[in-house]
Order: C-alpha cells, then structure tokens, then sequence
C-alpha cells in the first residue's frame, strides 16, 4: 500500500500547477457561483438549490482531473512505467477517486444541511465521479487515448443532465432533487462497475 500511494504522490508532483485546477473549482468556483445565483436580483434561489445545481454542472467534469493526467502520463508519455508498477492503473486510480472524494467533501460541510439535503448531494456526487472515473478508464484504454476519453467525459456531461426520458438509465441528472435518489443511483453505480472492471482488463493487456 505504501508504494501505490508513493507512486500517486509521485504522479501529483508530476502535474505541477494543474493538479490545483479542482481544487480551485471546488474551493472557489462552486462557491462563488453558487452564492451569485442565490443573490441575483433576477431569479434569487435558495442557495441549497443553486449548490446543487453547480455541482452538477462542474463537479463531475473536474473530478476526473487528476485521472486524465495520470493516464496521459500512462498512454502517451516517456514515464509510463509509474503505474505500472505496485499494483498498476487500478490501485492508483483507485487512490485518486479517494482523494477526489475527500477533496470536494468540505465544500458540503457549510451548507444548511437540517434536511440531509447537503449529504445527498454530497452522495450523488461520489456517485457521478465513480461512474465518471469509470468511463475515463474504459474509453482511454479502448481507444488508447486520453484526448477521446475527456470528450467521452464531455459528452456524457452534458447526456447525464439531459431531460429525455428514453434515456432515464444512464443520466445522473435524475438523482438530483429526488428523496429517492438512490434508487436512480442503482444503475449508474452497476455501470460504473462495469467500466472500471473493463478499464483495468484493458489496461493490463495494454502493457
């Protein structure tokens, strides 16, 4: 275990300044976004709606960050041999959704959460970035490139909020606002899964 999390630390270093991106989305932006719907003079909302709303939009686009930038180190560059060693792309991927996890949680922690509104959200979002993670090693290693699986991520972004209700199995967006919610969590959980079980297989034929 030490020397998955050494060689994750070491793949942090590597990125430099861009490992800060979601940090700064999920410190700063989602935030400040968040307040500026709620006291817009046009349409104010409460700002528990808007948070959610925010995270929706932001929260599973970033969450993968750090896992397009390790496996482009993977796919495409000179030091891929960093996850290939102590357990491979699976434990490090696995290190950096925990980390991703633990990243966004504080943003949730100053927010009216009497309802348990916050903590379902909080709990759709780990959701999304399971299945998003998911997604980013399947199509990365079927495709062999980084580039496809950001514009997969993009894609299902946008599909994953969409209102059509032929495509009610696939799109997180259903999650959100619903007592419910883990009922629609159900599939996208199985899903996500299946990506990550056939990301890793690929990923080990890949070497």
């Amino acid at each position: 275990m030490f020397k998955i999390l050494e060689r994750c630390y070491l793949q942090a270093k590597n990125m430099k300044g861009l490992f800060f991106v979601p940090l700064v989305v999920f410190y700063i932006v989602i935030p400040l976004m968040a307040y500026a719907y709620t006291l817009s003079p046009l349409t104010p909302q409460d700002v528990n709606i808007t948070l959610a709303e925010v995270s929706y939009l932001l929260v599973p686009v970033f969450s993968v960050w750090w896992l397009y930038l390790s496996l482009k180190e993977y796919l495409e560059g000179e030091g891929n041999e960093l996850l290939m060693m102590s357990g491979g792309v699976g434990a490090v991927s696995g290190v950096f959704f925990c980390a991703t996890v633990m990243s966004f949680l504080p943003v949730f922690l100053f927010y009216d959460n009497s309802m348990d509104e916050i903590t379902d959200l909080f709990l759709q979002m780990v959701v999304v970035s399971f299945l998003m993670y998911g997604l980013v090693l399947a199509s990365a290693f079927l495709f062999r490139s980084v580039a496809v699986a950001i514009l997969a991520t993009l894609c299902y972004a946008i599909l994953g909020t969409s209102a059509v209700e032929g495509l009610s199995l696939i799109v997180y967006g259903r999650m959100q606002g619903r007592v419910m919610w883990f009922h629609e969590a159900i599939p996208l959980v199985v899903l996500g899964v299946v990506f990550w079980v056939y990301g890793i297989c690929r990923s080990k034929r890949y070497r």
